[in-house]
């Protein structure tokens, strides 16, 4: 019992936290070594007596209300309380207490743990006190979330600085690269008189200065007073003239290097405290990230337009090409069908006239030709077979309908896959390439099923609307895992895609486990070659 007791206070003593049990009558069960601490008692003075022999008596009080209401109500209780340590520092906790309770479900008392927060009520302290700036901070990122045009976040931060923190005014600028001056520059306030100085101040007073601070590298520069404005004398006069007497210079980076500075002035002296500088800092670099976001999606924005006009030449490229090569098919389907076709005709009756010839006289004579007129058969076959691969002649001179049936009915001799047809296009001519694509796509689908697919029937379905053609092929077979890496990898899928797209269609692909593939193509009419479908 002993090692389980001995184990439980370890656990109990590893709580960060001041921890404790008590009883119903508050007095203490159980303390860990942070309430110890705390107490500057010794474990044995603490357990078993209750918060008055403890905590001087308005600390007592307290806490034995907030655990009677905790055994009073069933609920649990967390609120702030403040007292002095040791040192007499005052310190702030945050404070919970549970009901603590049997195995029968009893309230035998009260569960606490105490947790220092004194340095989160000195933050929130501090918070408080420049809640202005930050809520500067927090207005100018609002723009930036909203703001994509560099002149007008520039304008609409120094505005904000200046309305909102107190300030004279403020300006933003870039420098310019082929001289010493800035350009891109937006300040604020709009006042004549302050425009008309900011210009002398940019154009006469500060080019030399600049190109100074520049070189110098990414840090702040902050003159609290007059008699520091030394370090940049162009500002003696614009100051003077302007009732300033505080400024801040705070440069715009890109990586390590400054492009630019955001400069405030300030009409009272020391206005830049060591907070406000720190907060101004992370202003700055939310201004930098800001614009180097905009440099960038600039950049990324031309690069995309370049990466689009070279897709589309690619794929521009890629229907001409596919255009060639079906011409090449066309063209050397017809010499196979017109010119070999036609010789071994002739050639195959030849040989028959010379068997007929022969019959009587030579029987070894008769074999051989018998077998040579076979020959010339199967090769007469498989060049009709091999010119209607490269391209089916019925479709260009019968049209779209034909051609598929033909598909189908040479897929269905060689496999036992069902297959179902319906179409409903009124139409019988189509373009030339329409008519290719749609016979292509139909073609890769039926080898894809017959090779991957296991299935055991097929439904094609055609459509016509008053602006497209629709084909969807959907079988019953074992579906694709993965659709989108398939998507990617095969050539026989990213083929049919990019023949709808040439055509300004689309091309949708579904699957799912054991249930099937579905492939709809979608293709207008009048089609050219493509707009974006990426």
């Amino acid at each position: 019992m002993n090692e389980i007791e001995d184990l439980q206070k370890a656990i109990f003593n590893t709580i960060p936290d001041m921890a404790w049990l008590k009883d119903r009558k508050s007095r203490y069960i159980a303390v860990n070594e942070a309430y110890i601490a705390a107490c500057g008692l010794k474990e044995h003075e603490i357990l078993s007596r209750n918060p008055l022999d403890i905590w001087p008596t308005e600390w007592a009080e307290t806490y034995l209300k907030t655990d009677q209401e905790v055994i009073r109500t069933g609920k649990r209780k967390r609120y702030e309380e403040w007292r002095y340590d040791q040192n007499g520092k005052l310190r702030w906790f945050d404070t919970i207490k549970t009901p603590f309770r049997n195995l029968k479900g009893e309230i035998i008392g009260t569960a606490g743990i105490s947790r220092d927060i004194t340095q989160r009520k000195e933050a929130e302290e501090n918070l408080a006190r420049f809640n202005r700036f930050y809520a500067v901070r927090s207005q100018t990122n609002q723009i930036i979330a909203r703001t994509r045009d560099r002149q007008v976040l520039f304008y609409k931060t120094c505005k904000i600085i200046v309305q909102n923190g107190g300030l004279k005014a403020a300006l933003i600028g870039l420098f310019n690269n082929s001289s010493p001056g800035l350009d891109a520059t937006s300040f604020y306030p709009g006042k004549n008189s302050i425009v008309h100085g900011m210009k002398r101040l940019l154009t006469e007073l500060l080019p030399d200065d600049l190109a100074g601070f520049r070189r110098h590298g990414a840090h702040a520069l902050i003159c609290n007073h007059s008699g520091s404005f030394h370090q940049i004398p162009g500002l003696a006069r614009f100051a003077s003239l302007h009732h300033s007497s505080s400024f801040a210079l705070f440069p715009l980076v890109q990586g390590k290097k400054p492009i630019g500075i955001l400069f405030l002035f300030a009409k009272e002296e020391h206005f830049f405290s060591e907070d406000i500088v720190l907060l101004l800092s992370e202003l700055t670099a939310d201004l930098s990230f800001a614009l180097n976001s905009i440099i960038d999606g600039q950049r990324r924005q031309k690069a995309e337009e370049e990466l689009f006009e070279s897709r589309h030449q690619l794929r521009e490229l890629s229907a001409f090409l596919q255009k060639i090569r079906e011409e090449e098919r066309s063209n050397i389907s017809r010499e196979l069908h017109d010119e070999l076709g036609q010789t071994l005709t002739a050639l195959t009756m030849g040989l028959q006239w010379t068997k007929k010839e022969l019959l009587s006289h030579q029987s070894r004579i008769s074999s051989k030709l018998d077998s040579l007129i076979e020959l010339t058969q199967t090769t007469t076959e498989s060049v009709r077979r091999i010119a209607s691969d490269l391209r089916p002649l019925m479709l260009d001179e019968l049209g779209l309908e034909p051609a598929i049936e033909w598909l189908i009915e040479t897929f269905s001799e060689q496999s036992s896959i069902q297959i179902e047809f319906k179409s409903e296009i009124s139409s019988r001519q189509f373009s030339s390439e329409i008519n290719t694509a749609l016979f292509r796509i139909l073609q890769e689908s039926l080898t894809n099923v017959s090779r991957h697919g296991e299935a055991t029937q097929v439904s094609i379905d055609i459509t016509e609307t008053g602006t497209d053609i629709q084909m969807r092929v959907k079988d019953n077979g074992c579906g694709i895992q993965d659709i989108g890496a398939a998507s990617k990898k095969s050539l026989g899928l990213i083929g049919m895609r990019e023949r709808a797209y040439m055509l300004g269609g689309t091309f949708s692909i579904s699957s799912q486990e054991k249930a099937g593939t579905m492939i709809e193509v979608i293709i207008p009419k009048i089609s050219g070659v493509t707009a974006r479908h990426d």
